[in-house]
């Protein structure tokens, strides 16, 4: 490759410009400078100049956009702590049903086994003895039973 020389920026001279001339404008283009004569490049027919207005306008709308937005946000933060403390509370809930019905069935459980066994003493106590003093004796001396006695039909005591 020979020595190239590459066109820069400070190399290129642009050709000269030269400004068209009023007689040309004014022979083929007159209705068309009539015609948009008063108009602004976005077709309305007064130009919008007052550019505090739309610069309020623009900052009310990211104002009220923001707003919003900053509503949005608390609500789906309110929802979701809300659901969190919902889902917590019934835990709470199901874990404090579940130990009261543990200590229920702990309790029925001990109640009934204290039950059973006095029945059996007293069962004991009816089926080795041969009289009712005897049975009342044993079933007496049965842990838990504080008194015993044997009534006849019609009301009276026989031990």
């Amino acid at each position: 490759m020979k020595n190239k020389i590459l066109p820069y920026r400070d190399n290129i001279v642009p050709p000269p410009m030269t400004p068209p001339s009023a007689h040309s404008a004014q022979e083929g283009n007159s209705s068309f400078l009539q015609s948009i004569k008063g108009k602004n490049i976005f077709g309305t027919n007064k130009p919008n100049l007052d550019l505090g207005s739309a610069h309020e306008n623009h900052i009310h709308q990211s104002t009220k956009r923001l707003g919003l937005l900053a509503l949005a946000f608390l609500v789906f933060y309110v929802l979701i702590v809300g659901s969190k403390a919902y889902e917590e509370y019934r835990s709470t809930q199901k874990s404090n049903y579940d130990n009261l019905s543990t200590y229920t069935q702990g309790l029925a459980n001990q109640i009934s086994s204290e039950i059973e066994n006095k029945l059996i003493w007293i069962n004991n106590g009816l089926s080795m003895s041969q009289t009712p003093a005897q049975s009342v004796r044993i079933i007496a001396r049965s842990p838990g039973i504080q008194a015993a006695m044997v009534r006849a039909k019609d009301g009276s005591i026989i031990a």
